[in-house]
């Protein structure tokens, strides 16, 4: 108890110092007496942090921080409603004194409002939310927004996804919320029953959760406007219910899997190092994808669950000593086979595959395939495979022919006797499209790669007008060079992508001075040995005839 309350008195201060940086960054502008109160009010927060005679706690490394006894997890850390005492002597004064202060400042500032957007677009913006004909959506791949009349989204939603019988079941409300409680009732009584096999930091972080109030998951989709025809994508968002609070914690206990497996893949930059680190390819070394075809509707449930009592029993050197397996297997069953949720004022049950939207599905998934990679692909094919690697639905390999060894038809067949999991791949080439990268081999059988663009990608970068601080616009750039600067093996090839991203965020509206200094800025931190940098003086002279960049 004496630790949490230190978290808890520490995260309280760390929001204070916050909220007066934030304050004061805000409003300098508009009153000249603000600096002065701000002058006097960041160095005494600073100052009171620092003090000799602050205890150690309450500094921001702390020993107990990802210890599991403690109770706190970083992936399952819940806020407790306790309240600190009242501090002691000059610190609550101060404390009492700052607040009088900001409220006095706040109350000499002019209620004005100012809007970043104009009359029209205010009243455009408005119009649309408050017009039931139409619904915004999104995109899939990150594409932008889309509007649809509301009778056909809701047409697509049935058609596409909720009249399939074999994977949705209707139910009425009353049977909803009856098969909601008796799940929760499930779940609540397989952790009562293995209560002392979870560590202290799991069983708060139960206790805290089963305290919120809780609700129905919520079924959408979103639009796969990059498919021709168009087509749709079903999201369920389990936020705020209670299966997630089971699930979240399955998924952290799955993680604790992954050692169990080689071909996992964190991201791309995982496979650019990957990559990079195998120099020269064998002679007539080819690269290939394979993508699964509806990866999380066709794990069958039954199979799932059993394929994790295979991991745990055929490999129990490699698990974890203290890994709660009966908990975990019970949950991990009770998860899939009950996601019940909501659409508009209609109710449904999801009857088989991975249930959508729940925390564990990308883990679950993913070591779910991992069991047939590691007992039958990769001993099979292990010559054939000098690199295999897969994120959640994604396989990216390099495939090298052995004269009298297995061969390629063979084992995209294998690939395919995983249950009712089926995968389309290309043959192996020179050259493939792996997430965000373009990876090719050039004629020195080495790998170069590239920065992958969708041809449909819409550059919606933050506009000026946006009321997002400067910060976010520098994070923009920053982030996006050197995203640049890593995947892009020939140094010309990352000046022509950086120009066209610097020509995309001035047509959003940026000046070209400011994009110009912030550029020089991740050019020196980037790359040390830099003069130049693409110009931007204007948007005329940035342009390149390149498609790809």
């Amino acid at each position: 108890m004496e630790m949490e309350n230190m978290l808890q008195i520490e995260t309280q201060l760390e929001t204070l110092q916050e909220d007066i940086e934030t304050l004061a960054d805000s409003m300098l502008h508009e009153n000249k007496q603000v600096k002065l109160v701000a002058e006097k009010l960041i160095p005494w927060t600073l100052a009171t942090a620092e003090s000799p005679h602050t205890p150690q706690w309450l500094h921001r490394n702390h020993p107990f921080r990802d210890d599991e006894t403690s109770g706190y997890i970083p992936g399952l850390y819940v806020k407790s409603d306790w309240e600190p005492p009242e501090c002691t002597g000059d610190t609550e004064l101060a404390l009492m004194n700052y607040g009088d202060e900001l409220a006095k400042l706040t109350k000499s500032i002019s209620n004005y409002k100012r809007f970043n957007l104009d009359k029209f677009q205010l009243t455009l913006l408005d119009e649309l939310k408050q017009d039931s004909r139409f619904i915004i959506w999104q995109a899939n791949k990150n594409l932008g927004p889309c509007i649809i009349e509301r009778p056909n989204y809701i047409r697509r939603c049935f058609d596409d996804h909720l009249l399939n019988a074999v994977m949705y079941q209707p139910l009425t409300r009353e049977q909803a919320d009856e098969h909601a409680a008796q799940t929760q009732d499930k779940l609540k009584t397989a952790l009562a029953e293995q209560y002392d096999e979870i560590s202290i930091a799991e069983q708060t972080y139960f206790e805290r959760s089963f305290t919120h109030n809780h609700q129905m998951p919520q079924f959408y989709c979103t639009a796969k406007v990059h498919k021709t025809p168009w087509s749709t994508r079903p999201v369920i968002s389990c936020v705020g219910s209670f299966n997630k609070v089971f699930s979240k914690w399955t998924n952290y206990q799955l993680k604790r899997l992954l050692p169990l497996t080689t071909t996992y893949l964190k991201d791309s930059y995982e496979a650019l190092a990957d990559l990079r680190a195998l120099g020269k390819l064998p002679p007539g070394a080819k690269i290939f994808t394979a993508d699964a075809v509806s990866m999380y509707t066709n794990i069958d449930i039954t199979h799932g669950v059993k394929t994790f009592h295979k991991w745990i029993n055929e490999f129990e050197p490699e698990i974890p000593p203290d890994f709660p397996r009966k908990i975990f297997l019970k949950t991990l069953q009770l998860v899939m086979e009950n996601n019940v949720f909501q659409f508009d004022d209609t109710c449904w049950h999801q009857k088989t595959g991975t249930a959508m939207g729940t925390s564990a599905a990308c883990m679950y998934a993913t070591l779910y395939y991992a069991y047939h990679e590691r007992t039958v692909l990769i001993p099979k094919y292990g010559q054939n495979l000098h690199y295999f690697k897969r994120f959640i639905d994604d396989i990216f390999g390099i495939w090298i022919p052995i004269p009298g060894g297995p061969t390629w038809e063979e084992f995209l067949v294998d690939l395919d006797t995983f249950r009712l999991l089926r995968w389309t791949a290309d043959p192996p080439s020179d050259r493939a499209i792996f997430l965000d990268l373009d990876i090719s081999i050039n004629t020195n059988n080495v790998i170069e790669t590239k920065t992958y663009q969708k041809p449909m990608n819409l550059y919606l970068y933050i506009p000026p007008i946006s009321a997002h601080p400067v910060s976010c616009l520098r994070g923009l750039v920053f982030g996006n060079l050197r995203r640049f600067w890593i995947q892009y093996t020939h140094r010309e090839d990352y000046i022509s992508v950086a120009r066209h991203f610097a020509k995309r965020l001035i047509e959003r509206g940026h000046p070209a001075y400011t994009i110009e200094t912030l550029f020089m800025e991740a050019a020196n931190r980037f790359d040390k040995t830099a003069t130049t940098i693409p110009a931007v003086d204007n948007a005329d002279s940035l342009s390149n005839p390149d498609p790809a960049a």
